[in-house]
């Protein structure tokens, strides 16, 4: 018995008896599927933004799923397969992979780099640079505005007939306007989808009468944001210190729970869809106010076009807030929709519009001809125009148009003025 294995261990070695064979067959057998194309290459530069990809799929087993791209293919399940599909790509690097599994469960995966209207070497380059900054990255950006405001201290702008006299503001109209000074500034660091953030700005007015209204903010924040054409969970935190004139002081903090579904398109560009819930807890140095809080349910729209030239947003939000007291306490509703162009040099223009109704419940109106209860109904419109240098520094005009069409104590106000902006 033993010189016959010593004999069939020495015919295996030699080549002569087929164990290695049988060996080969039955790892052939477990083998993946093959992909091929002559469409595609593992790298190459195309001139077209679209097109028409053949398949060939086979293997030993039967073929019982292939994905393209993630997303999968229909076809009759078979040994071998022919797939045709069409490619859109974006400027720029594309990947392209496919998958294809048998019913043995056995994959194989294939991915193809098509660089779309630029050299593979300047790909090559951007994905180098991209694995160089996919660390901890940081930015510091910040901003000077001079305005001119016509009603600092919102004060009573709009004269009300109330019987047999008028209610009027406090300030007269030729002492109500003063100009304003803003300085922003703020640092952001950046480690993959987590944003740390600190900031300061400050608020002042040259006229003596607003020394009240001059503020400095103190701002630290972090949020959690999927990139803008996935899906997942959003969430901010932000601190707010705030010091207004020389005794008022508040510390807002403010959470932002939502959760995002995004998309990113050839026709469409990329678009963002956040369902959410805001809280903000206001904490007051006045003894005499309480802890406020605000509640709000929302639908925060965004969109950057193909080209990247326009960008979008739409806020639509609903709840409860109070400002420290019962007579803050209100109910409300608001609407926000602006658009900008994101041009990286030349000409830059923006317009917005906001419509807000908010419901004061403890608070009467100047008449009981205006209903039960305070109602406010702020209305803004905003133009802007500038010039951008660059992706980083700007130089623009802003105007803003705001009215409180209230019950109680109507107003309005036109801020415009000069903003320079800046980052490194």
């Amino acid at each position: 018995m033993k010189s016959y294995l010593l004999i069939l261990l020495s015919l295996c070695l030699m080549g002569t008896f087929p164990f290695s064979s049988v060996l080969a067959q039955q790892e052939e057998n477990k083998a993946a599927p093959e992909i091929l194309t002559t469409d595609l290459v593992r790298r190459q530069r195309v001139d077209v933004s679209r097109m028409e990809v053949s398949f060939v799929i086979y293997d030993d087993d039967t073929i019982a799923e292939v994905t393209i791209n993630g997303k999968k293919q229909e076809f009759v399940r078979a040994n071998t397969l022919t797939i045709e599909t069409t490619l859109n790509f974006q400027r720029g690097k594309n990947i392209v992979t496919v998958t294809a599994k048998d019913d043995m469960g056995n994959e194989r995966v294939k991915n193809y780099l098509v660089a779309y209207g630029v050299d593979v070497e300047e790909v090559d380059k951007t994905v180098e640079k991209a694995e160089e900054d996919a660390g901890l990255k940081w930015r510091i950006t910040g901003d000077i505005r001079y305005n001119a405001d016509s009603n600092p201290n919102n004060d009573l702008g709009l004269p009300v007939d109330t019987g047999d006299y008028t209610l009027e503001g406090q300030i007269s109209d030729d002492d109500q306007a003063d100009n304003q000074t803003v300085v922003n500034l703020l640092g952001m660091m950046t480690f993959g989808d987590i944003v740390g953030i600190v900031g300061y700005s400050q608020s002042s007015y040259s006229k003596e009468l607003y020394e009240s209204l001059k503020s400095n903010i103190l701002i630290l924040g972090a949020t959690y944001v999927p990139k803008a054409n996935e899906d997942g969970l959003a969430a901010k935190y932000t601190f707010l210190d705030i010091a207004m004139g020389s005794e008022a002081f508040a510390q807002y903090h403010v959470i932002n729970l939502g959760y995002q579904f995004g998309r990113q398109e050839k026709e469409d560009g990329v678009t963002r869809h956040v369902f959410g819930w805001t809280y903000n807890h206001k904490a007051f140095a006045d003894s005499d106010l309480e802890a406020g809080n605000t509640n709000l349910l929302g639908w925060e729209y965004t969109n950057l076009d193909a080209d990247k030239l326009d960008f979008f947003k739409s806020v639509i939000a609903y709840g409860t807030g109070s400002d420290g007291s019962e007579a803050t306490e209100y109910a409300a509703f608001m609407m926000d929709f602006d658009w900008s162009n994101k041009w990286e040099f030349g000409l830059l223009q923006g317009i917005g519009l906001g419509i807000h109704y908010k419901e004061f419940p403890n608070q009467d109106p100047l008449s009981s001809d205006f209903g039960d209860s305070r109602i406010d109904m702020p209305l803004r419109f905003s133009f802007s125009l500038g010039w951008a240098f660059n992706n980083d520094w700007s130089l623009g005009y802003n105007y803003d148009y705001k009215i409180n069409i209230s019950t109680k104590s109507p107003s309005y106000k036109i801020v415009n003025g000069l903003q320079l902006k800046g980052g490194f």
